[in-house]
């Protein structure tokens, strides 16, 4: 029996595949970003930790009142000192000390808060100037209190100052509650929103910038005697989204091992989200490794979100926005890049869609406050815009009716545009030598 020959189309995906996926470009990009991304992870956590380094500070309080108020730990030594503070004018004499700074107290601070100072040669962390102001903010403030000689004053003080913060849910359809955040909630929805702009961008542009290429050398006069143009058309789009999805799936196989090696190294293992927000907070605190109670809280918090969020059906639905945004934007970068012969012009037409992609990226994040509101409503129906904005909302929850109603326009808006490019894209190909007008495009669709 035969065995059948692949089909035109097949052959020219295959050549768009094969050819990028061979490239110098793909290669170093699809191995560098998660090398690049890896490496910032772990600077920033060392640069975090070496920011901490022992910090000496000279004390000199000519008041006698506060050489107690700051207390030395691992990162912050603090030396009173009885010399003038004209002595540690020299910096030579600082750096033979080991002195980063110098703390100069001249005045009762609660008769006058102007009464010191911090001098130093060098811009100082924001850890160590916190550090002073709060030990010298307390203290004051137990000054201020001792003044109205009112027993347990203090213990009252400290037991009134009281901070909460409600717990909000949100009811799904069935009635049942979710805990649920605005800002981590809508933090994820950004991430994914900007996930789309940018492999969207990127790859429509590939579609463009591919197809002025060959159009430039003249390989377009010689494929359209064999192939039909909107094959063509077809082939470039497809195979760079199987580019695309082979670079995505290769930075997930990345990341999850970044993930997994960064938590055994974070933490001492993976744990399981649910398991870890039924731990109580002394359970958690010494997990996280000696968080304050405040933060533990939070963290348990967050983890209850992350617990209520339905992440399979926000990858789903991040493919099937991507698709048809990517079909969209890339149909029109096609046509662009058919109907033009040089990189200028291509630039030129490319911008208004450009902006129209960064403005669903501004609705988007204009829908994190008030995701249910008007404009991120409309947002995340509107196709132009819909792949960015119904991801800030997902995560929220939306209505079945509203998803259906979205994903529908926007497939059907899609595929329309693709049917108009194809049009364009018949003539642009072989149209050179000037940049065409809004009239000529018009003529190409009508022919």
């Amino acid at each position: 029996m035969n065995k059948k020959s692949p089909s035109k189309l097949s052959i020219l995906i295959e050549r768009e595949y094969m050819v990028r996926v061979k490239k110098k470009s793909f290669i170093v990009t699809t191995l560098l970003v998660p090398i690049l991304i890896a490496a910032i992870f772990f600077i920033v956590i060392y640069v975090s930790m070496s920011s901490l380094s022992d910090e000496r500070v000279a004390v000199i309080d000519e008041t006698g009142l506060y050489s107690d108020v700051l207390a030395d730990n691992e990162y912050y030594t603090f030396i009173p000192s009885s010399e003038p503070l004209k002595a540690y004018t020299d910096k030579a004499k600082l750096e033979e000390e080991g002195i980063t700074a110098v703390l100069y107290i001249k005045d009762t601070l609660m008769n006058n808060p102007n009464g010191w100072s911090l001098y130093s040669y060098k811009k100082l962390p924001d850890g160590i100037v916190r550090y002073i102001n709060d030990a010298f903010t307390e203290r004051l403030k137990e000054q201020r209190i001792a003044q109205y000689d009112i027993e347990g004053l203090p213990e009252i003080i400290n037991d009134v100052e009281t901070t909460i913060s409600v717990p909000t849910y949100q009811w799904d359809s069935k009635g049942e509650e979710a805990k649920s955040s605005g800002s981590l909630a809508g933090v994820i929805g950004m991430v994914l929103s900007g996930i789309i702009l940018a492999f969207m961008s990127n790859y429509s542009g590939q579609v463009m910038s591919g197809v002025l290429e060959e159009k430039k050398n003249r390989i377009m006069e010689v494929i359209v005697s064999t192939v039909r143009p909107i094959e063509m058309m077809i082939a470039k789009m497809v195979g760079v989204f199987l580019v695309g999805l082979t670079q995505v799936a290769i930075w997930l196989i990345f990341g999850g091992i970044i993930f997994v090696v960064g938590s055994l190294v974070a933490v001492g293992g993976v744990y399981d989200l649910s398991a870890l927000s039924q731990l109580d907070p002394a359970q958690m605190g010494g997990l996280a490794g000696g968080m304050s109670m405040d933060s533990v809280t939070e963290m348990q918090s967050s983890l209850e979100v992350l617990q209520s969020i339905n992440f399979v059906q926000l990858i789903i639905m991040l493919l099937v926005y991507f698709i048809g945004g990517y079909l969209l934007y890339a149909s029109l970068f096609a046509a662009i890049g058919s109907s033009v012969s040089s990189d200028e012009d291509a630039s030129q037409f490319m911008m208004p869609f450009v902006l129209v992609m960064m403005l669903g990226f501004y609705i988007a994040m204009g829908s994190m406050d008030n995701p249910d509101g008007t404009m991120a409503f409309w947002g995340s129906i509107i196709p132009f815009s819909s792949p960015f904005v119904m991801m800030v909302r997902l995560p929220y929850g939306v209505a079945t009716w509203e998803l259906i109603l979205s994903i529908g326009l926007l497939y059907l808006t899609a595929f329309g545009i693709a049917w108009l490019a194809a049009r364009i894209y018949r003539v642009g190909i072989l149209f050179t030598g000037k940049k065409p007008s809004l009239r000529d495009l018009w003529s190409w669709l009508r022919i």
